[in-house]
């Protein structure tokens, strides 16, 4: 009981994270009229992400993210029970993320106003492009974070490595999300909601076959 109690604690704590430093990092750029820039920005989402992992990745089955959750639940390396419960704390953490990015900028960048208090939403592609590109993306952050090294350094570091060049490549695309939860936590607090089923689709897509490639080809003898 105890381990699961801290399992899930983990979830909501590496979810709310994520999903704060990742969206903090576009709503301080947007405040300080782009002092951050595309690199700081992709730089502050790989640290924060490597960060999540390195504190608490050892405690966490679904690892943060929803899409991520549901590809290790289909691939049979965690129970159904257990992942649907690790999906509430992530999206309840990632709620109470963009709620508090909405009262520290409520003055400087309103919710209804862009950037939504870092909502992700495509630009200058199509569904079709942001969902692929999603999804590539998020396959190769879902082989780090299911394989990316024996410790949890090693795991934490090549993790956020891809999460970083993921939000160099893609972050003035799609904003790089890789992780339904970093979609919706801001979402929830800013009301928009505009293409939020890319960032589902596409990153369930690519987590999936990160999962099953993994079971079926990296993790036999």
């Amino acid at each position: 009981m105890a381990g699961n109690l801290r399992a899930f604690i983990a979830e909501f704590v590496g979810a709310f994270g994520w999903v704060f430093l990742a969206a903090g990092a576009v709503c301080a750029d947007s405040a300080t009229h782009g002092a951050l820039g595309p690199a700081g920005v992709a730089l502050a989402q790989g640290l924060g992400v490597a960060a999540m992992f390195g504190m608490l990745g050892r405690h966490s089955p679904g690892l943060f993210n929803p899409a991520l959750t549901l590809a290790l639940a289909a691939a049979r390396r965690i129970d159904w029970v257990k992942a649907a419960l690790s999906l509430v704390c992530q999206l309840l953490g990632a709620a109470c993320a963009g709620l508090l990015l909405a009262q520290i900028f409520e003055t400087t960048l309103p919710a209804a106003l862009p950037p939504h208090l870092g909502t992700p939403v495509p630009a200058g592609l199509g569904f079709r492009g942001a969902t692929l590109l999603e999804a590539v993306l998020t396959f190769f952050l879902a082989l780090a974070a299911m394989g990316g090294g024996r410790s949890v350094a090693a795991r934490a570091l090549v993790v956020g490595a891809a999460a970083g060049a993921a939000a160099l490549v893609a972050g003035p695309l799609t904003g790089a999300a890789l992780n339904p939860a970093r979609a919706f936590g801001p979402a929830v607090a800013s009301g928009f909601w505009t293409c939020h089923y890319v960032y589902w689709f596409g990153p369930a897509a690519g987590a999936a076959a990160a999962a099953f490639l993994t079971r079926f080809v990296f993790d036999r003898p």
